[in-house]
């Protein structure tokens, strides 16, 4: 059988010092994206395509799937319990969720990248940076301007023909598939390496 993400982080990753508390952030992206899989396949017929008539700080029109995802994300990532901070792209500011010493990640997410593909039937996703708070820090606006040299993990979810997480740490890239029926991801591509020689690049 595939191991669960959840029994993955918690065998492999969440041993180790560096990556504790790593396993509580991705069940939250997990979370959030079972809920978000179903309204991409549906959203046409749920009334959520077209913008919001607002613009995100890169001065692009947000559309209402990134609004809602957004939603999500910040919710879910919020109950972890062990996220500190939020940056989402479609909002101005971020989302201080805590200061105490368990909230030990910050994420900066684009949480529906693509959002604009829904109409042509074309795959998009959601994008994350995982980075240490830094214990002893107050957590600011500025706690997540870090650079990507610092990033712990990052995370990606791929909403397509199957729904696949991939996460990445310090040597370590494996991908996971939506079990759809236990709302679960599923380890199905373990230690994912660029391939010496391919057709395609």
């Amino acid at each position: 059988t595939y191991p669960s993400l959840k029994e993955y982080t918690s065998e492999v990753w969440d041993t180790k010092v560096r990556y504790r508390g790593l396993g509580a952030v991705l069940a939250g992206i997990e979370s959030g994206a079972c809920e978000i899989r179903p309204l991409v396949e549906s959203a046409r017929l749920n009334h959520i395509l077209g913008d919001t008539g607002k613009k995100n700080i890169h001065g692009e029109i947000v559309q209402r799937l990134d609004s809602v995802g957004s939603d999500i994300f910040i919710r879910t990532l919020s109950d972890t319990g062990t996220v500190a901070a939020i940056g989402s792209e479609e909002n101005n500011d971020p989302v201080i969720v805590g200061n105490s010493r368990k909230h030990s990640y910050l994420v900066q997410t684009d949480p529906i990248d693509g959002s604009s593909n829904i109409d042509v039937a074309v795959s998009i996703g959601s994008i994350f940076g995982i980075w240490h708070r830094g214990h002893g820090d107050l957590v600011t606006e500025e706690s997540l301007m870090r650079p990507g040299n610092e990033q712990v993990a990052a995370a990606y979810v791929l909403y397509g023909t199957s729904t696949v997480m991939v996460v990445a740490v310090e040597g370590s890239v494996q991908g996971f598939t939506l079990d759809t029926t236990k709302k679960m991801f599923r380890l199905t591509h373990p230690d994912i390496r660029i391939p010496d020689r391919c057709q395609y690049y």
